[in-house]
């Protein structure tokens, strides 16, 4: 499996950040926490897919990894990644 956790610049989960792994998109749960099955142990490109974000707030990236690697399902390794909260977006009509 892949595994992530994603966490705000405080320390808080942040659920349903979007991450383009495998050519698959995985969000993160209510914890933070992201987990994808695959068949080969390696490493796998990680990006943060902002547009596909469920929270309709902006972020930037803190730190992230650029490769996540595969570990066994009973022994995930998670990698961490961190977000700051720029601005709440709103849709106003002009």
């Amino acid at each position: 499996v892949v595994a992530g956790r994603v966490i705000d610049d405080r320390g808080a989960p942040i659920t349903g950040a979007a991450f383009a792994i495998a050519g698959q998109i995985v969000f993160s749960d209510s914890r933070g926490e992201f987990v994808l099955p695959v068949k080969h142990r390696r490493a796998y490109a990680l990006t943060v897919d902002f547009p596909n974000f469920m929270e309709a707030s902006s972020f930037e990236i803190v730190s992230s990894p650029k490769q996540l690697a595969a570990t066994p399902r009973d022994q995930p390794e998670p990698g961490e990644i961190v977000l700051r909260r720029t601005r709440t977006q709103i849709n106003a009509s002009k």
